[in-house]
């Protein structure tokens, strides 16, 4: 784990890029350690960018929408940073480098030695270099990473929400996210044409939600050629949470319960053309109790955009989404919730099919939930592929709980390392956290998804479409069956 002992100055030269990264003393182009460390490379510079002192790169610090630094706890400090401040700063380290005429000038990229900012300013150069210069992951980590870096300095980011500095063995790396954002952008969940930083933190303070993934399926068509459909999975805390006034829930008379239409698929005759089965064996983990309270405070948010009544929401998840499931993961009536507790049957009264999969706080998702999940997915898949529609279309399924960042993240984990055979759950966790910041609260949620693993043997994997012959393999999701006691 990281020593409280200070490093040394640490520097980096990439010159196939014109970029130079310095981190030591107050992480000022003034100080003397980082001149003399220009001084010594004998390096141009063109234009200097100290990134604790710059808005785009959030100065090196997490901020979210409804939450407080303290109750962040120590990831304000450490991060990671999130997507909308990786595309913010890319724009604005490509615009530095093109006013550095001179091709043979440096951007220099400086931040102090503090542990939080030196992670953060790796994460920054190298997401840039795997956005706008299309390097792999791997190549980046060997561009980057300072040759000069103490034995003790540990690049892991400690787990949000905690007071105090709170790491575990299965804590997340620098490593982890860089792979997990290469990741992202090579399956096109994160790219140029996509939302840009204001946009995605337009979209955080309206209605508290991001899109995590996004699933092609191919469907055929009356030609033969097949169309592609795009599912994007978004995360987003408890509607009701986030609408200006919650208590305004319209009920239309003779429309089904929430209860008896989402209720548990082992309770129903499951179709078997079902994508996903599976046989999984899930360890409970002991939570580790929170040493702050991710409760949303509305009040600091001001979005003009943000929705009046859940009626609004539908709306958006209707007709700009495309909304066919929305998840719920909390319980109707978990503390801090609105008087009135989470919603009834509201969005089924607007066409959206409502999956009910409650489980506590904090913990890791049971096999039951699991699933039931993977089941209910499997059968919108299925569906959705016999569309008769003559076109392309975007969906979404929104998967939430009371705050949208343990248990609704710790399920599209799931789904994410269940429908895509080729990414590992290190990817998943590491794209997570760059996402949706502050997401998977607990040691057992971190522990959870580290434990999703994929099985390639012949002849078990199941797939989606009869004419691909590799596909999700969900047979066997968790290899650990202890948790680490911390």
């Amino acid at each position: 784990m990281p020593s409280k002992q200070e490093p040394p100055v640490l520097w980096r030269h990439i010159p196939s890029e014109r970029l130079l990264w310095v981190a030591g003393g107050q992480g000022d182009k003034r100080d003397a350690e980082i001149r003399q460390v220009i001084r010594q490379a004998n390096l141009a510079i063109g234009e200097t960018l100290c990134l604790e002192t710059l808005e785009s790169a959030s100065f090196l610090q997490l901020r979210l929408p409804f939450f407080s630094a303290q109750q962040l706890g120590k990831a304000a400090e450490f991060g990671p940073l999130g997507a909308d401040v990786v595309l913010d700063f890319c724009q604005e380290l490509n615009d530095a480098l093109n006013r550095t005429s001179s091709a043979a000038a440096n951007v220099a990229l400086c931040c102090s030695n503090r542990h939080g900012a030196v992670l953060n300013s790796l994460l920054l150069m190298g997401s840039f270099l795997i956005l706008e210069r299309n390097l792999g992951a791997a190549d980046v980590l060997d561009l980057i990473m300072p040759e000069n870096q103490p034995d003790h300095m540990e690049l892991r980011f400690p787990r949000p929400w905690c007071s105090k500095q709170a790491w575990s063995n299965d804590a997340l790396s620098l490593q982890e996210c860089l792979h997990g954002f290469e990741v992202a952008v090579a399956k096109q969940w994160l790219h140029r044409r996509s939302l840009d930083g204001s946009a995605r933190r337009k979209v955080a303070a309206a209605y508290d939600a991001m899109p995590f993934f996004t699933f092609k399926l191919l469907r055929d068509s009356v030609d033969g050629v097949p169309y592609e459909d795009n599912i994007t999975f978004w995360v987003a805390a408890d509607p009701v949470t986030t609408v200006i006034d919650p208590s305004y829930q319209p009920c239309a008379s003779g429309t089904p319960d929430t209860k008896s239409s989402s209720k548990s698929l082992f309770k129903r005759n499951i179709s078997s053309s079902s994508v996903f089965k599976i046989a999984s064996k899930a360890s409970l983990f002991k939570t580790e109790s929170r040493s702050t309270d991710p409760s949303k405070n509305t009040s600091v948010v001001n979005s003009p955009d943000r929705p009046q009544h859940l009626k609004d929401f539908a709306k958006w998840l209707k007709n700009d989404l495309g909304c066919v499931m929305l998840v719920r993961a909390n319980f109707k009536d978990e503390p801090n919730l609105p008087p009135d507790g989470s919603y009834e049957d509201f969005f089924h009264q607007h066409g959206i099919q409502q999956v009910d999969l409650p489980f506590t706080d904090g913990k890791s998702p049971p096999d039951t939930v699991v699933e039931s999940l993977l089941a209910e997915v499997g059968l919108l898949l299925d569906r959705l592929r016999m569309s008769t529609i003559q076109k392309p279309c975007n969906y979404a399924v929104m998967v939430h709980c009371k705050s949208g960042l343990g248990r609704s993240m710790s399920l599209l984990c799931m789904l994410a390392v269940a429908l895509f055979p080729d990414i590992r759950a290190t990817d998943a966790f590491g794209w997570a956290r760059l996402a949706r910041p502050g997401a998977l609260q607990t040691a057992a949620q971190e522990r959870f998804v580290r434990s999703l693993v994929e099985e390639d043997k012949a002849g078990t994997s199941c797939c989606w479409q009869p004419e691909i012959k590799t596909g999700p393999s969900v047979r066997d999701f968790f290899q650990s069956e202890k948790s680490e006691k911390l």
